[in-house]
């Protein structure tokens, strides 16, 4: 079977780190490797990784990011295929073992991903919640009206022991969904890394769903299968997430990835531009609003400037002291709350 480089990206998180690494030792076979790209801790991570030096590759590097230190260890990678880990998160045991053999069996299929359970621990109280997927991309129906109609993993091979029988989907579609919503978590997927024409990478200008990016363009050269089972865990903590960033940084990420991904290509607007257009000025406007509500009178004329559509509200609020803003907020929340 293919050999796979683990990639675990981290930045001060000394504490968590040991977890992911020994949950990626329970799932790894003769031949794989654990790269740790340390992305610039000053939390003492190095002499936390001392005892694991002898079995991982450790790389320090100034801090510039998680696409950076993932792209830094794409680069240095020996193995043909590409797994992600984060460094607050772990996975089970047959992690590897489920998404390897189902790769091997699909020989078309350029990377697999799966579904994840969530662990919260407060004041050393422990909730679970299981297949956590559906809740993280906000759908509101089941996995066949995303990918279609699925088959059981048992028709491909054996069940891992301790398993119980889960469905697998022909994510083939999924370039045209990810425009829409980001199904895909990377800690929980399998890249046939070698099977690419030429690199794909993580953005390093931006610090917030970069793993977007980068299946957004795998999705467009390659087909994905999804696997409807739990192999990892996420973590709630009280540490800093990049997820944790304001509402801003959320919509100008997200409007730099749509016109990077889907507005470049050129073939896939032919079909759906219509739609294109709609998320995007969706994004845009949110934009607007905050500037808005912020009193950003420059930014947000700005905007409606390169708006091909601007309500005459926006426009009008645009211009008005933001301290009529808010109380025009308010009152239309009363009215609304009022009248229902």
């Amino acid at each position: 079977m293919s050999s796979i480089s683990i990639i675990i990206p981290t930045y001060n998180r000394a504490h968590l780190i040991t977890r992911a690494i020994d949950s990626a030792f329970d799932a790894i076979r003769a031949g794989d490797e654990i790269i740790v790209v340390d992305d610039g801790s000053t939390d003492g991570t190095n002499k936390i990784l001392m005892k694991y030096l002898d079995r991982i590759k450790y790389v320090r590097t100034k801090n510039q990011g998680p696409g950076a230190a993932r792209n830094y260890g794409l680069n240095i990678a020996k193995n043909p295929w590409i797994a992600f880990l984060d460094s607050d998160d772990e996975w089970v045991p047959d992690h590897l073992e489920i998404h390897r053999t189902i790769l091997e069996k699909n020989k078309d299929i350029l990377f697999s991903f799966s579904n994840f359970d969530v662990c919260i621990t407060k004041h050393n109280n422990v909730k679970i919640i299981n297949k956590y997927l559906a809740n993280w991309c906000r759908l509101k129906s089941d996995w066949e009206d995303v990918f279609g109609s699925g088959i059981w993993y048992s028709k491909y091979c054996s069940m891992p022991e301790g398993r119980e029988d889960f469905k697998i989907y022909d994510a083939k579609e999924i370039y045209h969904k990810l425009m829409l919503n980001s199904y895909i978590p990377a800690w929980t997927s399998v890249v046939k890394y070698n099977n690419l024409n030429a690199p794909i990478y993580f953005p390093e200008d931006i610090r917030l769903y970069e793993d977007w990016e980068f299946f957004g363009k795998l999705t467009r050269v390659g087909n994905a299968v999804y696997l409807d089972c739990s192999t990892a865990i996420n973590h709630g903590h009280d540490g800093s997430r990049l997820t944790d960033a304001d509402s801003l940084t959320h919509f100008n990420c997200r409007i730099k990835i749509l016109e990077r991904v889907w507005e470049r290509d050129k073939e896939f607007l032919k079909e759906h531009k219509e739609e294109y257009n709609g998320i995007i000025s969706g994004q845009k406007i949110n934009r607007l609003k905050y500037y808005i509500k912020n009193g950003d009178r420059a930014k947000a004329l700005i905007e409606i400037r390169h708006m091909e559509k601007c309500s005459l509200l926006y426009k009008i609020l645009a211009h008005l002291p933001v301290i009529f803003v808010k109380y025009g907020i308010i009152i239309v929340r009363r009215i609304f709350k009022y009248n229902r």
